[in-house]
């Protein structure tokens, strides 16, 4: 007999990814495709080959919950098969743009930490894609984080969608990509673009991404933003970066975080300076 599942837990097991946010904030467009609809059941009650045997007919209104399900049990390799097959199913009706069904089979296998889901995600991404479906196509392969080859990269810095070179831009990261593709993202039209390149940039060690990086943490400070300073750290950079901890209760954290995993004496005393300021 098969076993019941106890109820949904709060967060996802060790080996998932927590849920993302949605990189780019795009929606996707549920247009008309093959659809198979099962009768309402209590999904807390199926059991595990049960659940794994719907996702592949999931359809709009229950592919979140199915999706949910098989990251709160904890299920990894034995989902990637299913969640390939509900992906495959929809090829070719992302004309119009990417299906809810699509987006969470593609969510799913980003969040699941495993080489098979990795590599099922990265046939994925090597495939062929309308432009209506490679962006969110490329936002799941940044949230796992894949290594993709620089000379497909290379396709996606030039590509007409921004948020399709803001992916390129973040990807490139893996692949050590010569300097002058970096600092072509730098002059891009679209602010996006330019912040994902700095990243990458000051992440892999390029001094040139310093003023934009610092002009970043004054407009919109972040983590990624302050990991790629402290990249390409020097004097000015521990300065401003003392500064911004002492007056942004919000950044302090991040900054003492990325200060600590440093071998610098200064960086590493400026991280004491600012964890006791935090504790006054």
């Amino acid at each position: 007999m098969a076993k019941t599942p106890g109820p949904k837990q709060a967060h996802p097991k060790h080996g998932l990814k927590p849920r993302q946010m949605d990189l780019f904030g795009d929606t996707p467009t549920a247009v008309c495709a093959p659809s198979w609809r099962p009768p309402d059941v209590n999904l807390q009650t199926v059991s595990d080959p049960d659940l794994l045997a719907l996702i592949p007919k999931a359809n709009l209104s229950n592919v979140g919950d199915l999706c949910d399900e098989v990251l709160n049990r904890d299920l990894g390799d034995a989902a990637v098969a299913a969640l390939d097959a509900l992906w495959h199913r929809f090829r070719g009706y992302g004309d119009k743009g990417v299906l809810v069904e699509q987006r969470g089979a593609l969510d799913t296998l980003a969040r699941i930490e495993t080489a098979t889901a990795r590599e099922a995600l990265t046939r994925i991404v090597r495939a062929t894609h309308p432009d209506t479906v490679l962006p969110s196509v490329l936002q799941a392969a940044v949230a796992a984080g894949l290594a993709v080859p620089l000379r497909q990269l290379e396709h996606w810095l030039d590509h007409k969608l921004p948020e399709v070179r803001v992916c390129g831009f973040t990807l490139v990261q893996k692949a050590n990509p010569p300097a002058y593709l970096l600092e072509k993202g730098l002059s891009d039209p679209y602010p996006s673009v330019r912040r994902a390149a700095l990243i990458s940039a000051g992440l892999l060690g390029h001094a040139f991404a310093k003023q934009g990086l610092l002009q970043e943490l004054d407009r919109a400070p972040g983590s990624q933003v302050i990991a790629a300073l402290v990249g390409i750290l020097d004097e000015d950079i521990l300065v401003l970066l003392r500064r911004h901890g002492a007056q942004n209760d919000a950044l302090r954290p991040l900054i003492i975080d990325e200060l600590k995993e440093t071998e610098d004496p200064k960086a590493l005393n400026i991280a004491m300076q600012l964890a006791a300021h935090k504790s006054r």
